[in-house]
């Protein structure tokens, strides 16, 4: 007869054999129900992202790769047609918008550029994403096609996306009627389903990478253009600057932001799509995030502009070399004719009401020594370049120098030096001294008794033909 001791063993040995089962079955469903690395945007969950915090680790920059990305807000309304995530956050994203272009394509020669500069080590890391801007069946197999053709490997592994917004993210476009800048409405709708398109893009772009980079379609980039990047923003964290947006480019190509800031970049463009062209709202968005941090950084331009036809129809775009006419023909230089004894000049804020043309803003005169200038549209009697100093301090020589620092063009020839020395609170300058003119595009004065400065205003006195560069102030304490 069986013991009641034996059948209590018997019973705990088959609840043992019980459970074991039990665990290896619930194992073997966790390991089948894991993503694949095919996955969609419903299918991701939350993100857990390795990223160095010591400069020296982000040149070396490692990705986690057991991880998946979060699930945005931002997001939504965009399909990703080609491609698949990746199931780890990248270094870097780069976005472009395409679209048709009646005359030309430049798609294939842009992804080449920015694919064949790219090291093996560098394309774990980078991800590309491709925006198709249009919903023309034929155009969209023929740009898919063609990508599929030439960038197969680059699909295959995630480090290239192709992507479409739903068609109900545009406005009626028939029903817009307002003008604004005097443009043309077939302008104002153009430049609308720009920022329509990089808003969407900016959303779908935000958790991918710790930056984005923006480019164009058609664009060519340097060789070790990414080496240059990371370089740069290396230099930007361990000197703690303030930044918002690098400028790897001119207009919009080129800008680098990170992409914790993607999200409300698109909310900003979409709210004022219709108000203003994308790079315009991108200075005022700048001048919002940065507030009262005016230090520039300069990074050197990876991109050059490389199509004639634009996407907005029957547009030309002018050659690099001559992108306003064959007289504003100049360049960037990269040797500057002068250069100052000077290391800095006092903290100050730079308020002008000359037009600045493309990227070449104010700040840039004022920066000692700087290979860029500030460039301005013909001048207006009247008009003025004013530096604020953010305290008062007792300057001994002040100077100015205009025109192109290699040729001498577009120099100022008419304007008056005025300095102030009284605080000012509602934004002029009070207790203005005159202290001289321009001659041949400069200004140069010394003072004998230092000169208690506040402010420093170059005011246009006379009517002139030609556009205007300021390409260095002085004030020396």
């Amino acid at each position: 007869m069986i013991s009641k001791q034996n059948i209590k063993v018997s019973l705990v040995i088959l609840l043992f054999v019980y459970i074991c089962i039990q665990l290896f079955i619930v194992q073997v469903k966790n390991y089948k129900s894991k993503p694949s690395q095919m996955i969609s945007y419903d299918q991701v969950s939350e993100s857990i992202t390795t990223f160095p915090n010591s400069m020296t680790a982000l040149s070396s920059w490692t990705t986690t790769r057991n991880v998946s990305l979060q699930q945005s807000k931002c997001n939504g309304s965009v399909n990703l047609i080609r491609g698949h995530l990746r199931q780890y956050q990248g270094f870097l994203t780069i976005g472009l918008c395409t679209v048709p272009r009646s005359k030309a394509t430049y798609l294939k020669d842009t992804l080449t550029s920015l694919i064949h500069h790219m090291t093996n080590e560098q394309k774990e890391k980078i991800v590309i994403i491709v925006f198709l801007g249009f919903h023309n069946e034929s155009d969209v197999d023929a740009t898919v096609h063609m990508i599929e053709y030439n960038f197969n490997d680059s699909l295959s592994t995630g480090g290239l996306q192709i992507i479409q917004p739903a068609e109900s993210v545009y406005p009626d476009f028939s029903k817009m009627t307002k003008q604004t800048f005097k443009d043309s409405m077939k302008r104002v709708h153009w430049r609308t389903k720009q920022n329509i398109d990089f808003a969407y893009l900016f959303g779908y772009s935000e958790k991918l990478s710790k930056y984005y980079m923006h480019v164009e379609d058609d664009v060519d980039a340097t060789p070790k253009y990414l080496n240059i990047i990371t370089d740069s923003l290396i230099k930007e964290e361990k000197a703690k600057h303030h930044w918002f947006v690098l400028d790897f480019g001119e207009g919009f190509i080129g800008k680098l932001f990170r992409s914790s800031d993607l999200c409300m970049m698109k909310d900003y463009l979409l709210l004022f799509q219709d108000q203003k062209p994308c790079d315009l709202l991108l200075e005022d968005l700048k001048q919002i995030q940065l507030h009262n941090f005016k230090k520039v950084s300069k990074v050197k331009k990876v991109f050059k502009h490389r199509g004639k036809y634009s996407s907005l129809e029957g547009k030309i775009v002018p050659d690099e070399k001559a992108k306003v006419t064959s007289k504003k023909s100049l360049s960037i230089t990269t040797e500057p004719l002068y250069v100052s004894n000077l290391t800095s000049n006092p903290p100050a804020i730079i308020e002008t009401t000359f037009k600045t043309f493309s990227n070449f803003t104010p700040e840039y005169a004022y920066e000692i020594n700087s290979t860029l200038f500030f460039w301005a549209k013909v001048p207006k009697v009247g008009e003025y370049y004013r530096v604020k100093l953010q305290s008062r301090v007792l300057c001994s020589r002040i100077a100015i120098r205009t025109g192109a620092p290699k040729t001498g063009t577009d120099r100022l020839e008419n304007a008056e030096i005025v300095i102030s020395y009284e605080p000012t609170n509602d934004g002029t300058c009070k207790g203005k001294k005159s202290v001289g003119t321009l001659s041949h595009g400069k200004f140069e004065q010394t003072f004998v008794q230092p000169q208690a400065l506040k402010c420093l205003e170059i005011i246009m006195t006379k009517k002139q033909n030609d556009w205007l560069i300021i390409s260095q102030i002085e004030i020396e304490t």
